[in-house]
């Protein structure tokens, strides 16, 4: 029950974050926006933002006592707040041309509607990321909490596959109308979400925890960042794979948010054709996940994670070629 209840907030999340990364790159195109900003607003202000926020949070996190746990209150409160910035998107062109029209006097020539509306996707787009990265972090914090370790990978592996069919089915009926049907997509997706999640936190029941650590022995906000780096860094095998998701996270992430407008724009492909190859390609991922947890389980997952570096590493030069 607990696995049901876990991987039934991970089909409502990865069908909620769909909607946000596949529609802001073909969003911010249209509204004449550069590919810089392109970048920065669907990556890397999500990279910087975890950087700044997340250590201190986390610490956070670790030393909260509640009736109900130390990570579904942050839950309880992050997911409406993130679900409202997401909504919000859907309905930037009508809030922004709001806007311009209560303050156009008052604003100088060089301010357009589309500005205002770009301007608008920016800041939603930064509350976004923030609220979010806090509510996926809490999200990975509560499985570790509450998953034994010796089926974890094989839960993992579920965890993936349900994603994987979760993102499938919006790419295949969805992602279709999202630009002609923006604003209901957009409020019916929020308000699924947070019901779905909302019911996972009612169900999902935390454990007992150790002590937190006494209020004389906490650390300012610089020290803390400072403990938070160094027990991170310190062991050897900890460090080589945050190195090694470094390299393979830029990697991925300079083409991840061009992709739709690749298809789109050199490819000349329609929404519906992009969602269809999308989901057909989910549909063979989901067929090897399961099996992967299985060799994670009997080998190890650094091993297999190796064979697939090498994998992904020679899908990319063929794809370039």
């Amino acid at each position: 029950m607990l696995s049901l209840w876990l991987l039934w907030g991970d089909f409502a999340f990865n069908f909620f974050e769909s909607v946000f990364g596949r529609f802001l790159p073909i969003f911010l195109k249209d509204l004449q926006a550069s590919n810089t900003l392109i970048g920065v607003m669907g990556g890397s202000f999500a990279g910087v933002v975890n950087v700044l926020f997340l250590p201190g949070i986390s610490r956070w996190s670790d030393d909260l006592r509640t009736s109900i746990g130390r990570r579904i209150p942050l839950l309880y409160v992050i997911t409406p707040l993130t679900v409202a910035s997401v909504v919000a998107v859907g309905f930037a062109p009508e809030i922004g041309g709001w806007l311009f029209g209560l303050f156009s006097a008052h604003l100088p020539e060089s301010v357009t509607k589309v500005t205002m509306v770009l301007g608008l996707m920016c800041v939603l787009t930064v509350s976004f990321h923030f609220f979010n990265m806090v509510l996926v972090n809490s999200y990975n914090w509560l499985i570790r909490d509450v998953v034994p370790l010796d089926v974890m990978s094989r839960f993992l592996a579920w965890f993936s596959i349900v994603g994987t069919v979760s993102g499938t089915l919006f790419l295949w009926f969805v992602f279709p109308y999202l630009m002609t049907h923006r604003r209901e997509i957009f409020f019916g997706v929020g308000v699924f979400y947070l019901l779905a999640f909302f019911l996972m936190c009612r169900m999902v029941k935390e454990g007992t925890y150790p002590p937190p650590t006494p209020l004389e022995d906490r650390t300012g906000i610089l020290k803390t960042y400072a403990v938070y780096f160094r027990e991170c860094l310190q062991i050897p095998l900890y460090r080589n794979f945050f190195i090694v998701a470094l390299l393979v996270t830029a990697s991925l992430n300079c083409v991840g948010n061009f992709t739709t407008l690749f298809f789109s724009d050199t490819l000349h492909l329609d929404m519906a054709s992009m969602g269809h190859i999308w989901a057909w390609a989910g549909v063979f991922s989901v067929v090897a996940l399961y099996p992967i947890g299985w060799l994670c389980d009997r080998f190890s997952p650094m091993q297999v994670m190796l064979g697939a570096l090498i994998l992904l590493c020679l899908g990319a030069l063929l794809a370039a070629i």
